[in-house]
């Protein structure tokens, strides 16, 4: 089931308190590749271009889940990543108790982002469409294992003019290469290393989040389509409605880098094993579904 959700709180048991300034949004594919961007408190961009030290984290990747033992039995799980620490441990009687872990392909903390180990517990609560998280993990403002509760709140997932809800994951795996050359009776060779390149770019609905980094630069993007509706009049004064399909808007970009999110928008060229090319760097379409409503799980 694809989901899209934003992050309402973080609460560090240090302080007790809830933090509620950051914009964090979380776009999660049927098959559980997803793109969780998270941007500073307080950053400020104009005009939907913010600074790159507006990030406070991003990353993509694909998720597992499993439900915690309901007969109160014990889980525990612990883990290293490059600069954090975790130990989770749940005891619970709610059937509906979840374990998540995401693993990183693209992380803008880490070059080896498949070394990051990020997992929690999640329990839904009764209106629906949050889930509490909670685990133990290093907090930023101070480095030290901490631990938090996190509130995640499901958005509903708004269909195209037609009725559909497409459901569209683009993905680059690009690893370094040399290029070699020599010319003239002398041997000469140049190497010029081309930088990693991996990203991730999720489609839901009426949105679309993307993650790219090469080397050390980090891309990243949001767009939302507008439910635009314009009104014409037939012969008979009768009013006709009419969705605006093109009403596709980037809020968010961040970085330098090009993200061919508008590849997703495009229905004549959405499908598994097609291709979008931008100089050397070449997207594939690992996901189109066709899906209804479905955090981050």
């Amino acid at each position: 089931m694809a989901n899209i959700c934003y992050r309402s709180y973080i609460k560090w048991n240090d302080s007790g308190e809830a933090e509620r300034d950051g914009k964090v949004l979380v776009l999660t594919s049927p098959s559980k590749t997803f793109v969780d961007v998270r941007l500073k408190p307080g950053a400020q961009g104009i005009q939907g271009v913010f600074p790159i030290s507006a990030v406070e984290w991003a990353f993509a990747g694909h998720s597992e889940t499993w439900l915690v033992d309901d007969d109160g039995a014990k889980s525990a799980l612990t883990g290293k990543g490059n600069e954090a620490e975790f130990q989770i441990e749940t005891t619970s009687t709610a059937a509906a108790t979840i374990h998540s872990r995401w693993h990183h392909t693209v992380d803008s903390h880490h070059v080896n982002a498949s070394s990051v180990i990020d997992q929690g517990t999640l329990v839904p609560q009764p209106d629906g469409i949050t889930s509490l998280e909670s685990g133990t993990m290093i907090k930023p403002a101070t480095g030290k294992l901490t631990a938090y509760e996190e509130a995640w709140v499901d958005l509903p997932i708004v269909p195209d003019g037609n009725g559909e809800v497409w459901t569209v994951v683009l993905q680059i795996d690009q690893t370094p290469s040399n290029d070699e050359s020599g010319g003239g009776g002398e041997s000469q060779t140049t190497s010029t290393a081309t930088p990693p390149a991996h990203g991730v770019i999720v489609r839901i609905g009426n949105r679309c989040q993307g993650l790219l980094r090469i080397g050390d630069r980090i891309t990243t993007e949001q767009w939302e389509k507008s439910e635009v509706v314009s009104t014409t009049a037939n012969a008979n004064a009768s009013s006709i409605e009419k969705r605006d399909d093109d009403a596709w808007k980037r809020v968010l970009h961040i970085g330098d880098d090009f993200l061919p999110c508008a590849a997703a928008f495009d229905a004549s060229h959405i499908a598994v094993g097609n291709t979008v090319r931008y100089g050397s760097m070449e997207w594939k379409f690992a996901e189109v579904v066709s899906s209804t409503q479905g955090c981050r799980s």
